[in-house]
């Protein structure tokens, strides 16, 4: 077991139970290790490999902590930047971590981390996009129960503005 399925346990036995407050938002537990699996998926989907170091630049969300918890539970590491650092100190930081090509970054910040080198910018909405194609890829059984699967997710996770977990720290001020 690593850091990366600490919230495991709690998902299983008591996914409503609160896990993290961001915002006004309460994320529990079994969203919070839906999320980490949808990031570690699509960090590997990526390249990205055991012992590497992944730029991580976004504001405390739900994206930062989950890409944290998902590079850990592949045996990477998540490189936290400050979200307030320009184009060019970025890139600094990146060189002198060794950071991967591929990066993860809330949309706000996603151009600068491109800018700053990350030729592979993940963001919720590439997570998104990717948990979807990944299952094109099962035979048509799995695929249905996938489909339905992720659909009864995105529905349950999805709060009063209908705004997934992901994308809410995208919302509007």
């Amino acid at each position: 077991m690593n850091i990366g399925m600490i919230s495991d346990a709690a998902a299983t036995g008591d996914p409503d139970r609160v896990a993290l407050i961001i915002g006004k938002r309460l994320i529990g537990y079994g969203q919070l290790a839906a999320t980490v699996e949808r990031c570690a998926a699509g960090l590997a989907a990526n390249g990205v490999a055991p012992g590497t170091r992944v730029a991580v630049v976004d504001g405390g969300s739900l994206l930062s902590i989950a890409s944290v918890l998902g590079a850990a539970r592949i045996g990477a590491a998540a490189a936290l930047m400050n979200p307030a650092l320009t184009t060019s100190e970025l890139r600094d930081l990146m060189q002198s971590a060794g950071c991967a090509d591929v990066g993860v970054a809330g949309e706000a910040h996603a151009d600068r981390l491109r800018e700053a080198g990350a030729s592979k910018t993940l963001t919720a909405a590439e997570f998104h996009f990717m948990v979807s194609a990944l299952l094109f890829k099962l035979p048509l059984k799995q695929f249905r129960c996938g489909i339905y699967e992720q659909s009864r997710i995105l529905r349950q996770n999805a709060g009063p503005t209908g705004v997934h977990p992901l994308d809410a720290h995208v919302r509007a001020e």
